[in-house]
């Protein structure tokens, strides 16, 4: 990893930071397209079963559905429990 290149850990904390500042709130789900986790930035009174509902990427949508590209903020492989930059 470059020492420019933030690690996961401090890329999520930046996130929650920019939600935070818009009164949003982050939420983790495993990605079934790649494996890994998607983080998305959704309105404080989003319900889960809602965000579940989104279509990812896939043969159909290669891009996710248009409320899975409006808050899908990031992809990560795995995220460690504390800073590794």
């Amino acid at each position: 990893m470059s020492e420019l290149t933030p690690c996961n850990y401090c890329s999520l904390k930046r996130i929650k930071a920019e939600a935070r500042v818009k009164k949003m709130r982050v939420v983790k789900r495993p990605s079934a397209f790649m494996g890994g986790i998607e983080i998305f930035v959704v309105p404080q009174n989003m319900k889960a079963a809602e965000i579940d509902s989104w279509t990812g990427p896939c043969d159909d949508f290669p891009n996710g559905d248009l409320s899975w590209q409006k808050h899908h903020r990031a992809w990560f492989m795995e995220l460690s429990k504390q800073c590794c930059c």
